[in-house]
């Protein structure tokens, strides 16, 4: 199949969907606009995939696509929508961003009528209770995937997924964050999280475990506070630190969706986030089977809960996991999800 993916601004999102496409065997026309992408290394790794087709947005394009997606994450302008969509032979599809009821309607009225003829609308951000689109075609929720430099680098990929950790095996940290403290809204969380661990700062971004009395754990913070001093992972310590952690913070960030989640599964670390995001990864994550689900905001309660959880509840936590390896976790089994979800599998 010859499929399209319209995205003026390449993100995380456009290289799932665009891995997705190619490892089911179709050819790819990313349609982009590549002037002001030149340093976006997520574009370069789409590049790197097979089959893989760029085009400018504004270049001639006389190929007949069989399907196009449209990832509206930007307001892209009526008539690039259109002449994009004359393109191809099927209906076109979209992939939303934003819940917001007006705002679709909007959308709805410009891009009309191709914005009548999806016929899959996904979203990233989950199903809204009021949507437009819940009465005129077929909804999915997309999904997350590990961060693409686990799937382009063959070593990486290797050493994440090889799934050789075993459930019943003590680790050294109790816990993890790893990563930025932005937005404000993360910041508070973790402050308030290492308030009340009593983390010794000289030891917060140190690659050495941050001891307490009764417990180990790791804390590696970045973000554009000129007043934190980061310290940066490389992605096999990164890879490490998840192997070794029971649990791994993963507190709601710029998306609602985190790479952070899925990683922490796949090495065996119980991830700890919202429950408003559970269904967002759609690969039936249930509190206290493989994570911890936040109630409210309220992350201390589940500090609390999660240190105080017995060896043999944390096995068969870990057990469950290990049983998401062939439904969910592997590259090739969120793919092939994918690619149903999208009507080409």
């Amino acid at each position: 199949m010859k499929i399209g993916l319209y995205s003026e601004n390449v993100k995380s999102v456009t290289y799932t969907i665009a891995y997705s496409i190619v490892l089911g065997g179709s050819e790819l026309y990313l349609i982009t606009s590549k002037k002001y992408q030149q340093e976006n290394y997520l574009l370069q790794n789409i590049i790197n995939l097979k089959n893989v087709n760029v085009i400018d947005n504004h270049d001639d394009f006389n190929i007949k696509l069989d399907i196009l997606y449209i990832e509206f994450s930007n307001n892209y302008s009526r008539k690039d929508v259109l002449t994009w969509s004359k393109q191809a032979k099927s209906k076109a599809a979209i992939c939303f961003y934003e819940n917001n009821f007006r705002s679709q309607v909007k959308k709805f009225i410009k891009y009309f009528p191709v914005s009548l003829n999806f016929q899959t609308v996904i979203f990233v951000n989950g199903l809204p209770e009021f949507d437009l689109y819940k009465f005129l075609t077929k909804r999915y929720v997309l999904g997350f995937d590990v961060h693409s430099k686990f799937l382009e680098d063959k070593n990486l990929s290797n050493m994440m997924f090889c799934f050789d950790w075993n459930p019943q095996t003590s680790r050294k940290y109790k816990l993890n964050f790893l990563g930025n403290i932005l937005p404000i809204e993360r910041t508070e969380i973790l402050k308030q999280i290492k308030l009340y661990l009593n983390l010794n700062p000289e030891l917060i971004n140190s690659i050495n475990s941050i001891k307490n009395s009764n417990f180990e754990c790791v804390w590696i913070e970045y973000g554009n506070n000129p007043a934190i001093k980061s310290q940066s992972l490389s992605s096999i310590e990164y890879i490490n630190c998840l192997s070794n952690s029971d649990f791994t913070l993963c507190p709601p960030g710029y998306n609602k969706v985190t790479h952070r989640v899925v990683e922490a599964l796949v090495r065996g670390s119980i991830p700890v986030i919202n429950r408003g995001e559970l269904q967002l990864y759609d690969m039936c994550l249930e509190d206290g089977i493989n994570c911890i689900a936040v109630d409210e905001g309220n992350w201390i309660s589940s500090i609390e809960r999660l240190l105080n959880i017995s060896a043999d509840e944390l096995t068969k936590m870990r057990l469950n996991i290990l049983e998401m390896k062939d439904k969910h976790l592997l590259p090739n089994i969120f793919a092939k999800k994918l690619r149903k979800k999208m009507g080409i599998e």
